[in-house]
C-alpha cells in the first residue's frame, strides 16, 4: 500500500459521494485506500458510503462514533486504522482534483509533512468573487506554517510521534498540530499545484460562529503554547482598527453574499475583543 487517505464525516450524505468518486478518478498509479470514520452521523451517510464501497473495495467504513467526537479524534482513528505509511487528509464536502493523490504522494517522498492549495469558487456559487479569493495559498498560524485539516499529508510515523490531532480542541485543532509541527522543527512543504476545492459556509450566521471560534481557538493555542501575547495597547488597537472596517463595510451587508463576508469578518473581530477583555496582561514568549 503506498498511502492511506483518511476521511473523517458527520452528517455528509448530501456530498461524501463525490469526494469518493473525485478519488476514485485520480491519476495516481500507486495503491492507496480510502478510510472514511463516521463519527456518529444520524443522516444517510454510512449509507452513501457502505454503497460506494460495494461498488469501490479501496474504500473502508469505520464507525467512529463509541469514541471521543470530533473531527480530531475521527481523524486519529483513520490514522490508526491505515495501512501505509504515508497519510493524506481531506473531507467528506470538499473535492480534490485529479492530479491530488499523485502530487501529494510524491511530494512525500521527498518531505515529511506537504499542504495542498484550497480553491474558493468552484463548489460556492453564493459568493461574492471581488471579496474572496479563488485560492488560498500556503498561510501561517501564530508564526508557522498552516496545515489545513482536509487538504495535506503526512508520514505515519510523525503523524504518530507528534501526537496527532489533540482531539479535545473545541476548534482549529489543524492549527494546533501546525504549532505542535512547527515548534518540533519539522518543515511543512507546500504543494500550489495539488489543488482541493472547498464547500463553504452559507449564510452569515454560520460564517459568524464558524470564525469566532476558529479565531478565539488560535488564542487558546497561543497560550497554551506559550507564544507570546501583545501588550493590551497593541491589541486593543488591532481591534479599534478592525471595528473601524467593519464599520466602513457595512454596506456588504446590503446583499446575502456580502452579509456572509462580513459575518466572517465581524466573528474576527468579536474573538479579539473578548480575548482583549479576558487576558489583558501580556505574556512572554516562551519556546523552550
Amino acid at each position: 500500500m503506498d498511502i492511506s487517505v483518511v476521511i473523517a464525516v458527520l452528517n455528509m450524505a448530501d456530498t461524501i459521494d463525490e469526494q469518493l468518486c473525485a478519488l476514485a478518478a485520480q491519476d495516481f498509479a500507486g495503491t492507496f485506500e480510502i478510510v472514511v470514520v463516521d463519527d456518529g452521523s444520524t443522516d444517510a451517510t454510512a449509507a452513501v458510503v457502505r454503497s460506494r464501497a460495494e461498488q469501490d473495495a479501496r474504500i473502508r467504513l469505520i464507525d467512529g462514533s463509541s469514541g471521543p467526537q470530533g473531527g480530531g479524534a475521527a481523524r486519529n482513528l483513520g490514522a490508526e486504522s491505515s495501512s501505509a505509511g504515508l497519510v493524506a487528509f481531506c473531507d467528506a464536502d470538499d473535492v480534490v482534483h485529479p492530479s491530488w493523490l499523485r502530487l501529494v504522494h510524491d511530494a512525500l517522498l521527498h518531505h515529511c509533512v506537504v499542504t495542498t492549495a484550497l480553491e474558493n469558487w468552484a463548489l460556492n456559487p453564493h459568493l461574492r468573487t471581488d471579496l474572496v479569493p479563488q485560492f488560498t495559498d500556503q498561510y501561517r498560524v501564530l508564526g508557522f506554517p498552516g496545515l489545513p485539516g482536509g487538504a495535506f499529508g503526512i508520514h505515519r510515523v510523525l503523524y504518530r510521534s507528534i501526537g496527532g490531532f489533540d482531539a479535545y480542541m473545541r476548534g482549529a485543532s489543524d492549527s494546533e498540530l501546525a504549532v505542535r509541527l512547527g515548534l518540533a522543527g519539522h518543515d511543512v512543504h507546500h504543494l500550489e499545484d495539488a489543488i482541493v476545492s472547498v464547500r463553504l459556509r452559507i449564510g452569515s450566521l454560520n460564517n459568524f460562529r464558524r470564525s469566532y471560534l476558529l479565531h478565539g481557538s488560535l488564542f487558546e493555542i497561543r497560550d497554551r503554547h506559550r507564544l507570546g501575547r501583545p501588550p493590551f495597547a497593541t491589541r486593543g488597537r488591532r481591534v479599534a482598527l478592525r471595528l473601524w472596517r467593519l464599520a466602513r463595510a457595512c454596506r456588504l451587508t446590503l446583499d446575502g453574499a456580502g452579509r456572509q463576508t462580513w459575518g466572517q469578518r465581524a466573528g474576527e473581530t468579536c474573538a479579539e475583543a473578548i480575548d482583549l477583555l479576558l487576558h489583558p496582561t501580556a505574556q512572554s514568549a516562551d519556546r523552550d
